[in-house]
């Protein structure tokens, strides 16, 4: 049997068999659109192939300033052997704590969604440094699932324009043999 570019054997396509021919079948796919304080996860409607919300989540404290986030202004230290003083810089930046933990947040609760078989495959849509925080908390199964990810920030972009920017991904797999 001939197989087209991009297919491989064995790899876990869903289908049916109707008759003598066989038809692949719609994955329920999640497409998680994130940035380091928001976060939407839609699917596609079967009928109409526009983007439903599934999901919504939010970090207001990710969106906060970094100096709304902490209370006081830096230390100041003396210069050895000299008579100067330096204000003490923080050794993290607060935002980009509050960042990374809503990342931490958002990838666990795709691992339970994962675990309760919720999707199928899934899409990662986010800023380079989200999208990474978010793949490296990823488990075994919920990493075997994605079947693509975008390095773009979609979050301010509408449901119904996700179209034009995802619009190529597939949802569906090839037939097994």
């Amino acid at each position: 049997r001939r197989w087209r570019r991009g297919w491989r054997r064995g790899r876990g396509p869903r289908a049916r068999s109707e008759g003598r021919r066989v038809v692949a079948e719609r994955l329920n796919t999640w497409f998680v659109v994130a940035d380091g304080a928001s976060a939407r996860i839609l699917t596609r409607d079967a009928a109409s192939g526009n983007f439903v919300v599934v999901e919504e989540r939010d970090s207001p404290e990710a969106r906060l300033r970094t100096r709304e986030l902490v209370s006081d202004r830096p230390g100041r230290s003396h210069e050895s052997g000299m008579t100067g003083r330096h204000a003490m810089e923080a050794p993290s930046d607060p935002q980009r704590l509050k960042k990374e933990e809503f990342a931490r947040e958002l990838a666990r609760a795709i691992n339970r969604a994962c675990g309760e078989g919720r999707f199928d495959d899934l899409v990662l849509v986010a800023p380079a440094r989200t999208l990474g925080e978010i793949k490296r908390e990823l488990d075994r199964t919920a990493l075997a699932k994605l079947s693509a990810s975008l390095t773009k920030d979609l979050t301010k972009v509408p449901a119904d324009h996700l179209h034009d920017h995802l619009g190529g991904i597939r949802q569906f797999r090839a037939p097994a043999a």
